[in-house]
């Protein structure tokens, strides 16, 4: 399956290559990929070792999905061609099971697949742990966890992967309006991938995963954060997990919360989505002079400055007057 699969990436992703025998990149056609540099390839073909599903990630626009399903979507004339081959392989060497599997058929529940993942590859970030290995993870994660100064309530969600795809990182749960896990984002906590993040859909919702989306009162102002730990140092805050507010997230967000804020990271992208946004009559968070030196809320955080809703308010703007303070 893996082979099939890598060869499909090779044949049909513009300026595919091969860098390991388990990971191969090329030009996203879902984003186009960088617009300064057509020489850059940041779509990831990542094939388990294990057996697992093949996962596709895009480190430019945050793409995720699994390697099927990318194929069927983007490439489906290519795909259809090499189901029979695939079944074949299928038929020759039946391959192991999985509890990343995806299945198509939307009358199976997605939520077994969910229960086997987090109780046969997870464990609780604060469970007592007797294992040499699951111990070294554990303080490395609450470490990260103390120095980015985040509130117990959330600490008390996290879960560390210990196996499989997402082996050694730290999973950050989505809940859905049952308060049901549906979602995750995995952040890598031991610098042994170029891929800090990935995430995994369980519930194959048709709309985007917005962090928080049914934990806040949408009645209240609503600050809508980059990143998912900047959202947590506030009361009523959501994030985007893909760090994109346009098109149907923006309208997502404009149906659920009447009353809200954009605060992106103060880098180059970040500013540019602040542009953006400003121009379509948004409010915004510009940051002020004296922040200049920090790149996000958690890096204010972390170095002791003290943040709250009443400081986006005083610096936020809307429209052109907004963009003429960030000149």
């Amino acid at each position: 399956m893996n082979n099939a699969l890598k060869r499909l990436f090779l044949d049909n992703v513009e300026q595919a290559t091969q860098t390991s025998d388990h990971v191969c990149c090329g030009r996203c056609p879902v984003c186009g990929d960088s617009k300064k540099s057509s020489k850059k390839k940041r779509l990831y073909l990542l094939l388990d070792p294990g057996g697992g599903v093949a996962k596709i990630y895009c480190h430019n626009c945050f793409y995720s999905s699994i390697a099927p399903k990318f194929f069927k979507t983007y490439f489906p004339s290519a795909w259809r061609l090499s189901l029979s081959s695939l079944q074949t392989m299928r038929e020759d060497r039946p391959p192991p099971v999985s509890i990343y599997a995806e299945d198509d058929d939307d009358e199976v529940s997605w939520k077994p697949q969910r229960d086997a993942f987090f109780s046969k590859c997870c464990f609780k970030l604060l469970s007592k742990q007797e294992s040499r290995e699951k111990s070294r993870l554990q303080h490395i994660a609450v470490r990260l966890c103390k120095r980015r100064r985040i509130p117990d309530r959330f600490v008390n969600e996290f879960h560390v992967c210990f196996t499989g795809m997402y082996r050694n990182r730290l999973i950050i749960p989505f809940f859905n309006k049952e308060e049901e896990v549906y979602f995750f984002q995995a952040r890598d906590l031991t610098n042994s991938t170029s891929l800090r993040y990935l995430s995994k859909d369980f519930a194959q919702y048709d709309v985007p995963a917005i962090y928080r989306r049914w934990s806040v009162d949408p009645s209240k102002h609503v600050i809508v954060c980059e990143g998912l730990i900047d959202s947590m140092y506030f009361s009523n805050a959501v994030a985007l997990c893909r760090a994109s507010a346009g098109g149907r997230v923006l309208q997502i967000l404009g149906d659920s919360f009447s009353e809200r804020t954009f605060v992106f990271d103060n880098d180059p992208t970040g500013k540019q989505k602040t542009k953006e946004l400003l121009l379509r009559d948004e409010r915004c968070f510009i940051w002020p002079p004296e922040f200049a030196d920090y790149k996000d809320i958690g890096e204010l955080i972390e170095h002791g400055i003290g943040v709250d809703e009443s400081l986006i308010i005083r610096n936020s703007y809307r429209g052109v007057p907004g963009v003429v303070r960030m000149a």
